[in-house]
């Protein structure tokens, strides 16, 4: 290779030879292949750019100082130095600094971490929150269908209270008919005792008090009489209400006296419990087609016997006397005759009544069944 400096371009001329022109000491012969011109400015800038760029090698702080000044001519061997040189020759000054640096930046670290922690309580403390709004949301529910319930018992218990007895008496021992069952084989009705009734068509002309007397203390009144208001009773001004009671305590009969002006009983009103005096259970039908417990009763209130006799008490004899067969309310029969006295009282009426209500409000298919006399 033969270089020639040309000073007009400040660049080398490089001529390049044959390979063969080498070989076995044989003389060269100069063949130029090409000329390639090196601009050693630009050369020197891409050698500086590697020594930087070099993980094993630095500038060292003199040369950096001057880094804007930097000419790639004025480069010495001083300028370049070995890494491992310049970590042996740091101080211990500059590593206790270095270490100082980490303690801060872990510091920092360790405020970030007491942050994000803080954040967390945060979540913690909202969850806790909305859990105990779940918690009154669900306890008001609660209370509001307790009061419904509440609601419905008192609704429930009025009931019972209007058909229930005054304190002192004893409730009267109903027995449940269930209709499912009642009457499925022909019923054996029995006569009502009569001594277990009192003489009730004497006691017109009596006070109230005398004819509790006379029934041996079995009827227990009322406090005080009430004003009348049957417009079918021009002669009744005020009713007595009483209740005839068995010997166990138990009541047999609701009873109401009406009273005339000058406070004597001039109407009578009872109402009998079948299930107290053990009537056999049966439907309805097969109670209103037999006579035997309706005349039991009229002959044991003090109605004439040939007037029981010749009465119609069967819906046989007297298919009108059926007032209504309504199973959800009530199912009535209603039969009369005259009581063959002079004077009052003149009529007797007899209603057999099957009471449906109450069962169909429980739901246990009760019946409450009765037989009423009115006397006047």
């Amino acid at each position: 290779m033969d270089k020639r400096e040309n000073d007009e371009q400040n660049e080398v001329e490089v001529h390049l030879f044959a390979e063969e022109d080498f070989n076995d000491g044989r003389p060269v012969e100069e063949t130029p292949q090409g000329e390639i011109t090196v601009d050693f400015g630009e050369a020197a800038e891409s050698m500086l750019d590697d020594i930087k760029s070099d993980s094993l090698y630095g500038i060292s702080a003199a040369a950096a100082a001057d880094a804007d000044d930097f000419d790639p001519g004025d480069m010495s061997s001083d300028a370049v130095v070995n890494v491992d040189d310049v970590v042996a020759a740091r101080s211990k000054g500059d590593r206790l600094t270095e270490s100082a640096d980490l303690d801060e930046l872990s510091e920092s670290i360790s405020i970030t971490e007491q942050e994000t922690v803080e954040y967390v309580e945060d979540d913690v403390e909202f969850s806790a929150e909305q859990a105990s709004r779940s918690r009154r949301r669900l306890r008001n529910l609660l209370i509001f269908f307790i009061i419904i319930l509440l609601v419905l018992i008192a609704v429930i218990g009025l009931f019972i209270w209007r058909n229930s007895t005054p304190p002192g008496v004893k409730q009267p021992d109903s027995d449940v008919l269930q209709t499912s069952t009642a009457g499925t084989n022909a019923a054996q009705f029995q006569a009502i005792d009569a001594a277990r009734i009192p003489d009730l068509v004497t006691y017109f002309g009596m006070t109230p008090e005398a004819a509790a007397e006379a029934s041996d203390n079995s009827i227990a009144l009322d406090a005080e009489a009430t004003v009348a208001s049957d417009a079918t009773l021009p002669n009744v001004v005020k009713t007595r209400n009483g209740w005839l009671v068995g010997p166990n305590g138990e009541t047999l009969a609701s009873i109401t006296f009406g009273l005339n002006a000058a406070g004597d009983i001039d109407y009578i009103f009872a109402s009998f419990d079948l299930d107290a005096f053990g009537v056999a259970d049966a439907k309805f039908d097969e109670l209103i087609a037999s006579k035997v417990v309706a005349s039991s009763i009229l002959a044991g209130i003090g109605i004439d016997p040939a007037a029981v006799e010749s009465a119609q008490l069967t819906i046989v004899e007297n298919p009108q006397a059926v007032l209504s067969r309504d199973t959800g309310a009530q199912e009535v029969a209603e039969f009369t005759g005259p009581t063959n006295i002079e004077g009052v009282p003149g009529t007797w009426k007899v209603t057999e009544t099957y009471d449906h209500t109450a069962g169909v409000t429980v739901g246990d298919n009760s019946v409450i069944r009765t037989l009423s006399v009115d006397l006047r």
